[in-house]
């Protein structure tokens, strides 16, 4: 079994910026094998690359799984889980973000200065992350029991020893609730989903 450090992002001050977060602290009391768990909160850019070179520090072998609310384009609500490869870094970087800066400049930063494990992004697209509200929206709120399986059933394709060529569904990985799918090119993994 392959071990896995699934890292939730986020703030609790913004509604759906808590959503990884919260689906982190999920994955947690579920006591998933192989998953080992920590939140990253009010983290920006930089303390985002110095935690991850931490890690590669730790075990370079690892896989990291990030989840965090993410501008991807999806309706609210919605989910996907991509690798990220240098071109994709580099072309994600300064890009949009909920946050202001993206994930993608602390991860390009990060490979920068020596961060060398494989990664893993679970976003989720909010509703809303309005500062000051210090909960979850009520709509992604009803969707956390859909998202959470979407998560677990994600880090369990992941801690498999044997895992999909790019591209390819595992036996028994298929459509997340909704309409989902499995895609892949230019060596980049994607599984997207409707919730709720």
């Amino acid at each position: 079994m392959l071990s896995i450090l699934l890292v939730g992002i986020g703030s609790r001050a913004s509604e759906d910026d808590a959503v990884g977060l919260v689906l982190a602290e999920e994955m947690a009391r579920r006591g998933l094998a192989g998953v080992t768990v920590e939140l990253w909160e009010d983290r920006d850019p930089l303390d985002v690359a110095a935690g991850l070179v931490e890690i590669s520090d730790r075990d370079p072998e690892i896989t990291v799984v990030l989840v965090d609310c993410a501008e991807l384009g999806l309706a609210p609500g919605c989910w996907r889980a991509f690798d990220l490869d240098e071109a994709e870094l580099a072309e994600r970087a300064g890009g949009p973000s909920v946050h202001g800066v993206g994930l993608a400049d602390g991860l390009a930063l990060a490979r920068a200065l020596g961060f060398v494990n494989p990664v893993r992004v679970f976003g989720v697209q909010p509703f809303s992350v309005e500062p000051g509200r210090l909960s979850l929206s009520l709509p992604m709120a009803t969707r956390l029991p859909s998202l959470g399986t979407a998560l677990a059933d994600e880090l369990a394709v992941r801690t498999r020893r044997e895992r999909p060529s790019d591209g390819e569904a595992s036996p028994g990985e298929g459509a997340p609730a909704e309409p989902g799918r499995v895609s892949g090119g230019g060596g980049t993994a994607t599984r997207q989903g409707r919730v709720g």
